[in-house]
């Protein structure tokens, strides 16, 4: 299965091979425990994914690459950090890249049972204590 037709769409033909293939709706796990895009999501999450245009295949991303920090209230912050984005920019290769980059300012809190509460667009660090 393709990760989303956007970001395939927009990677040249010769490399699309070489893209992985991950199941749709895998990923934003917290301690082993893999969400499901279709029943894991909150009410909230969902709203939250439509207004602010973040896809599946970007969190499918974000569960790959991305760093995780705990908010001290039971939940996980995911988040493309430099080292998430490097290890993203090394893996996809610079044309995948480059297709995704400027849609890379997103986090997802995700709660200790899997499922995801919200997503967002970030503007400013997220806080490390």
């Amino acid at each position: 299965m393709p990760i989303v037709k956007e970001f395939r769409n927009r990677v040249p033909a010769r490399f699309r091979s070489t893209l992985p293939s991950p199941l749709v709706g895998e990923g934003l796990g917290v301690r082993g425990r893999a969400i499901s895009l279709g029943s894991d999501v909150s009410a909230h999450a969902q709203t939250r994914m439509q207004q602010r245009g973040v896809t599946p295949g970007l969190l499918e991303l974000l569960d790959a690459y991305g760093a995780t920090e705990h908010d001290h209230r039971g939940a996980a912050v995911r988040y493309f950090n430099k080292a998430a984005r490097r290890r993203l920019r090394h893996s996809e290769g610079a044309d995948v890249y480059r297709a995704v980059e400027a849609k890379l300012n997103v986090y997802a809190v995700v709660a200790r049972d899997g499922c995801l509460v919200t997503v967002g667009r970030r503007d400013h660090r997220i806080n490390r204590r």
